[in-house]
């Protein structure tokens, strides 16, 4: 199931049900599984570096997305 799934199955449950979801994100729990994967997060100068990378890469693919 891909993420885009995921959360239209998140809209259509019952505001309660939402709740608990939203409770379990903010617990943290998703953070300390990213961080035991090996997952990472980039500060922004890192994060500009890779944007200009991947857009400079992958030009032609983006370009085809967005039309």
């Amino acid at each position: 199931m891909s993420a885009a799934e995921v959360i239209e199955q998140i809209k259509n449950l019952p505001k309660p049900e939402q709740e608990k979801i939203v409770a379990f994100v903010r617990s943290g729990d998703l953070e300390e599984k990213a961080a035991d994967e090996g997952l990472r997060f980039l500060d922004s100068a890192a994060f500009a570096r890779a944007k200009v990378a991947v857009f400079q890469k992958h030009d032609e693919v983006l370009r085809r997305l967005a039309q």
